[in-house]
């Protein structure tokens, strides 16, 4: 018997409500509930009786200790709550339109708004500083890892997990980080999420961990994203939003934000943190085969919309578009899926675009009705935000790499999607200046990847992924250095910004189907006996490529006023430099 007073309310509230819920579903499943739940979506009798994807049983019969689980190494004590463990595509497509977290288009692609956070929020990632912790020593600690007391983290940290412990759905995903290969064994990962879209998502980019599965949780990441942290400023916090790690205590934690990106970038982040440890070399980079009898392979380095994906794709054999690590010889995908920006999305695009299918996830982005009636995504309507993105299995790429890895690179090629219009179409670089470029990570971020970024703004990353880095740039530079001498790798250097004059003042983006030609010529290695001439900044650049000549090759062919591109160049120089004597020291 439960004494009803404030305290016990809602448990006694949501008890009976579970226990009318049972009753209802069990004496009424047929395929015409099964309708209307789920807007039209068509399903046996059979199927639903066995299934049960909507009742107060929890759908994870491969795993049915999670719930003590979740207690015992997670502190949430959820009781009641519906507890779905690695659930089915099925299950979290169910889910979604019948609790209205996403509406589905003609073609069946469910679509998601995540709210006011259509992007990642740097400004709101911290560490927790321990003085005494192995952490703290080697943290790179500044704008980009904040420290957070550990006092701080746990009061937050008690709030999550008081959240996830009261809500009616909780879906637990156990992934791997890469693949089990001699020299390495993937980091087993768990995240604990609120709503049937995250995931979902999850599912599309992180490899599932098998149920028989024994090894250790290496981190857990628990999202509380309808949360916000109301006391940030007694904390000293940027705002309600925060992104919390506690390395030591194996753990992060999620609030204000629903956007699905901070799922995959927290891992990336712990990515960062390990690999070094280990010597090994983690990469923002994307990763593909250009031979299918050599296997040779290239990987493109580069932020968030500078054509990581696009690039990757267009060649023979994908192994991965966005994180990748090094161990002994191979380059191995961390992920399994891909996770593509649709702002402007065209069909010369084309992997990426036959990939919006079941299962894929649409985020943010504007839905209008075709001349049949039919429900589909306006790729060129960006007034939600420049960030709309799509995430899909893999497996959806033509000509996909099963494996998830393979040889270690013979090319790399570093994107800069330069705002100066200055870079040269293509730069071939030595050993000097490939560490002096990946140090310095110029490129422009483009609008909406992060908040507060609107439209083009030129940025120095290090490692061409300075928001995700842990350690001092200097580590992975060195990482990289020592892989560039050991194997004699070749490294590019490729426009994919603008050129002909400054932004809003004649800038144009640069051309798709001679960047096509551009990489085509570094995969079959003509660009390496291509005639060059050296430039201001000291980059070895071709002046002719198939039919590209210097009045492409060549960024001052292509400004009408010298004068204008030399002050411009002249900036661009200043910048590169001043940024490279920070790692000269």
């Amino acid at each position: 018997m439960i004494r009803l007073n404030i305290k016990n309310l809602h448990i006694y509230i949501h008890r009976l409500y579970n226990r009318f819920l049972k009753k209802m579903l069990t004496s009424i499943r047929n395929r015409t509930l099964l309708t209307w739940l789920t807007s039209g979506q068509q399903r046996s009798a059979a199927t639903w009786a066995g299934s049960r994807h909507l009742g107060v049983r929890s759908f994870s019969h491969s795993h049915r200790g999670i719930r003590q689980e979740l207690s015992s190494l997670h502190r949430i004590d959820n009781k009641y709550g519906e507890i779905f463990y690695n659930a089915s595509y099925e299950t979290t497509k169910t889910h979604m339109r019948a609790y209205g977290e996403t509406t589905v288009l003609s073609n069946g692609v469910h679509v998601v708004y995540t709210g006011k956070h259509t992007s990642r929020s740097p400004k709101d990632k911290y560490f927790v500083y321990n003085k005494w912790s192995k952490s703290a020593g080697l943290i790179d600690w500044g704008s980009v890892n904040q420290p957070v007391s550990s006092e701080v983290f746990s009061e937050l940290y008690d709030e999550v997990v008081e959240y996830l412990g009261k809500k009616d759905r909780l879906y637990v995903y156990d992934g791997l980080v890469g693949r089990d290969i001699p020299g390495y064994k993937a980091k087993k990962v768990r995240f604990i999420v609120p709503y049937a879209y995250q995931k979902h998502f999850l599912k599309n980019m992180i490899i599932e961990a098998d149920t028989d599965d024994k090894r250790p949780i290496d981190f857990t990441i628990l999202n509380g994203c309808d949360l916000v942290n109301k006391k940030y400023k007694i904390h000293g916090l940027n705002s309600e939003t925060f992104i919390g790690f506690n390395i030591e205590k194996k753990s992060a934690i999620i609030m204000g934000t629903k956007y699905t990106g901070e799922l995959k970038k927290s891992i990336f982040t712990m990515l960062n943190y390990w690999c070094p440890l280990n010597n090994i070399l983690s990469l923002h980079s994307s990763a593909c085969i250009t031979d299918p009898e050599t296997k040779d392979t290239i990987s493109f380095f580069g932020l968030s919309s500078t054509g990581k994906t696009t690039w990757s794709n267009s060649l023979y054999g994908l192994i991965g578009d966005d994180e990748h690590f090094i161990v002994g010889d191979k380059i191995i995908n961390a992920e399994n899926g891909c996770y593509a920006k649709l702002a402007k999305l065209s069909k010369n695009e084309e992997n990426i675009y036959n990939a919006i299918r079941d299962n894929a996830l649409i985020e943010n982005i504007k839905i209008v009705k075709n001349e049949k009636g039919e429900l589909i995504p306006d790729y060129d309507d960006i007034s939600l935000t420049e960030n709309s993105r799509v995430s899909y299995p893999l497996s959806y790429i033509k000509n996909y790499e099963p494996s998830g890895y393979g040889k270690i690179p013979k090319k790399i090629v570093f994107l800069s999607a330069d705002a100066y219009s200055v870079l040269p179409a293509v730069s071939l670089l030595n050993k000097e200046q490939a560490n002096d470029y990946f140090l310095a990570g110029y490129t422009a971020k483009q609008g909406g990847t992060e908040k507060g970024v609107n439209g083009v703004q030129a940025t120095l990353s290090s490692c061409f992924g300075k928001a995700f880095l842990v350690h001092p740039p200097r580590v992975y530079g060195e990482l990289l250095m020592g892989m560039i001498e050991k194997h004699n790798i070749q490294v590019y250097l490729l426009n994919t910004g603008y050129f002909g004059g400054k932004m809003g003042n004649g800038a144009q983006r640069m051309i798709f189907k001679n960047t096509k030609k551009i990489i085509d010529s570094i995969v079959s290695g003509e660009i390496d006996n291509c005639k060059t001439i050296t430039t201001n900044m000291g980059l070895k650049v071709p002046t002719k490529i198939n039919d590209l000549d210097e009045s492409y090759l060549l960024p001052w062919n292509t400004w009408k006023s010298m004068e204008e591109y030399k002050v411009e160049e002249e900036k661009f120089i200043k910048m590169i430099n001043d940024e490279i004597k920070k790692y000269k020291v």
